[in-house]
């Protein structure tokens, strides 16, 4: 906004008011001063309000961990970080920031949930600028089981067999119908 559109021959000062640029965006406009046939521009440039945008503030990741991505908006660079005490199941896919406002997909990996109890990690992003975003990270317990063989032959001897049983969860077994020449052991670990 100018203070004056016109003025007399003499020396003048011209005030300008910029309103706030609360876009992600830098703009720049142009001032041009006439005067008989002489035109001078004075080009004035605003910087955006950084920007730091994360497409989400809360994850939710299968007990069994994988792979997850978060898109970042930003016209700032930014650094990601993981605090110590998640660093053992939550780590970043390494890449790379730019300037401008742009769109990126960070990519992150959870490990496996073997500790048998829910848990949550936060991920957070800084600019140099001091703008901070996190990201809440819960990972539930995997109620999967794993056996170490679906299928066992057997000699036509008697013996004992075994089974790997690999559960975060309580787990009960039982012998279905034709099994009557099969008895479970009586341990249980």
């Amino acid at each position: 906004h100018v203070s004056a559109t016109s003025g007399d021959a003499g020396t003048h000062s011209v005030n300008v008011s910029v309103d706030k640029n609360d876009t992600y965006d830098e703009r720049n406009a142009s001032i041009a001063i006439t005067s008989g046939t002489v035109t001078r521009t004075v080009v004035v440039t605003q910087k955006p309000e950084t920007a730091l945008l994360l497409s989400s503030a809360k994850v939710e990741v299968d007990g069994k961990g994988g792979r997850f991505t978060i898109e970042v908006q930003a016209n700032v660079k930014y650094t990601v970080s993981i605090a110590a005490q998640y660093a053992g199941w939550l780590k970043q896919v390494p890449a790379d920031n730019t300037r401008g406002l742009t769109r990126s997909v960070v990519t992150f990996e959870a490990n496996g949930n073997a500790t048998g109890n829910f848990r949550e990690g936060e991920i957070v992003f800084t600019s140099p600028e001091g703008v901070s975003e996190t990201v809440h990270v819960y990972q539930k317990v995997d109620d999967t089981i794993v056996l170490s063989d679906n299928e066992i032959y057997v000699s036509s001897m008697a013996g004992t067999l075994q089974v790997n049983v690999s559960s975060y969860v309580d787990f009960d077994y039982s012998i279905t119908s034709g099994g009557d020449w099969l008895h479970k052991a009586d341990t249980r670990s």
